[in-house]
């Protein structure tokens, strides 16, 4: 079971627009609990954040990319999934649709925590 999807049913955010990556996915698959919600989305939805009230800017530690975050974190939407290079729109393409929400597709995964490389990635990829 993958927690917090509630959250993007609840802020009114554009299902089909939102991709789903981090540890949601593997907690979609049954290889881990997810600790928050990752999403990203194309340009026009993140833009539409920024006059939203209840959302706090921060940057991705890893990366310096700006970020939305809400609700002490559970949930975290960036307008990219660096350091893969595709556009959000050709990675929602090919993502998998599970219970109506859009998550990452695991090849695209793979090569997003390989590239990353982090401690955490490493571990993961071993899950797969």
């Amino acid at each position: 079971m993958v927690k917090y999807l509630e959250l993007i049913d609840r802020l009114g955010l554009p299902k089909q627009k939102c991709l789903i990556f981090g540890s949601a996915v593997l907690a979609a698959h049954g290889l881990r609990e997810n600790k928050d919600l990752d999403l990203v989305v194309p340009l026009d939805v993140f833009s539409s954040l920024a006059h939203k009230p209840d959302f706090q800017v921060g940057y991705a530690s890893s990366s310096g990319t700006k970020m939305y975050t809400i609700e002490g974190g559970k949930l975290e939407i960036f307008p990219t999934a660096w350091p893969l290079k595709e556009p959000v729109g050709v990675l929602l393409q090919r993502a998998d649709t599970i219970d109506g929400y859009k998550f990452m597709h695991l090849s695209d995964f793979k090569r997003w925590k390989q590239l990353r490389g982090l401690a955490k990635d490493i571990a993961d990829l071993k899950l797969l």
